[in-house]
C-alpha cells in the first residue's frame, strides 16, 4: 500500500485510492484497538512515520505536479483526521509538522476553493441557486399571473 502510494509509476488516482484504502485500514485497526490494545498498536505503529512523511508530502506538493492533487489531499486530510481521532497518543510525535502543512495547503487552497466551489468558474447555472437547489418556474394554466416555484 505504502509503495502505491508514493511511486510516481502509479496514476494518481490510484494513489489516491490506496490512500481511502489506507483510511479504511485505520479504522478497521481502530475497532481491533477496542478489544486489544496492544494488538493495534502493534499493526499501526511500525509504519506510521512512513505514511506521515508521505502525507506531509501529499499535502505540500504544488498543484502543477504530479505527486499530488485536490482529491488526493482531501483523501490525505480524511486520514490524518481518522488517525489523530482514533490514535491521538501515537500522533502526538508528528501533529506539528502534519499540522502546519495542513494548515498551508488548505490556506493556499482557497483561491481554487472559490474559483470552483463558489463562482463555478463565473459561470451561473440558472437552474440552479446559491443553495444547490433546483429552480423550477411553472406557469399556472388557470391564472397566467401567477407562478409556483
Amino acid at each position: 500500500m505504502y509503495r502505491l502510494m508514493i511511486s510516481n509509476e502509479f496514476n494518481l488516482r490510484i494513489r489516491t485510492r490506496a490512500i481511502s484504502i489506507f483510511t479504511l485500514l485505520v479504522s478497521l485497526v481502530h475497532d481491533i484497538n477496542e478489544h486489544d490494545r496492544i494488538i493495534s498498536v502493534g499493526y499501526i505503529l511500525p509504519y506510521l512515520s512512513h505514511y506521515c512523511e508521505a502525507f506531509k508530502r501529499f499535502l505540500t506538493a504544488p498543484d502543477s505536479s504530479l505527486v499530488s492533487d485536490t482529491g488526493c489531499r482531501i483523501e490525505t486530510i480524511r486520514a490524518l483526521t481518522l488517525l489523530f481521532k482514533s490514535f491521538p497518543k501515537l500522533m502526538q510525535q508528528n501533529a506539528a509538522d502534519l499540522l502546519q502543512s495542513v494548515w498551508t495547503c488548505l490556506t493556499s487552497n482557497t483561491e481554487n476553493y472559490v474559483a470552483t466551489v463558489v463562482y463555478k468558474h463565473g459561470e451561473m447555472d440558472a437552474s440552479v441557486d446559491s443553495d444547490g437547489q433546483f429552480v423550477c418556474f411553472f406557469l399556472d394554466a388557470s391564472n397566467r399571473n401567477r407562478f409556483i416555484f
